[in-house]
């Protein structure tokens, strides 16, 4: 068993998701790629910018949203040759998954998702 980890932030985010589903067709054993936000914006934001290089990261957080979606239908699509763990705590990308899981006719039980603490207040009925 083995994975990677995609943060949706980076730019190229997308370009690595379907290059890293190329790469799981020609396997016979599927691996898991877990996809994140991203946790080091501020940190990659002032670096790049100090030293003058193109900033990695997209600058908005709805670009971010966009993308990490985008990465989430290229890896549960091919869901057969690729695992994809869902890591947030953000219930519109949770529901994303969980639609588009439906959609592609992912058992329950076939979407890993890496819960933070805040998942079940988030989703508790008022």
């Amino acid at each position: 068993f083995w994975g990677i980890v995609i943060q949706a932030y980076l730019k190229d985010s997308l370009s690595d998701v379907k290059k890293l589903v190329q790469f799981a067709k020609t396997r016979s054993v599927p691996f898991t790629v877990r996809l994140v936000k991203g946790a080091y914006w501020d940190y990659e934001t002032v670096v790049f910018k100090q030293r003058n290089w193109e900033v990695p990261v997209y600058v908005n957080k709805s670009e971010t949203d966009f993308n990490y979606e985008n990465c989430l239908y290229e890896l549960l699509k091919n869901h057969s040759y690729i695992k994809t763990a869902v890591a947030s705590h953000n219930v519109r990308s949770i529901s994303v998954a969980m639609v588009l899981a439906r959609q592609f006719g992912i058992p329950q039980n076939g979407l890993k998702s890496k819960c933070f603490l805040e998942w079940p207040t988030l989703l508790k009925k008022p």
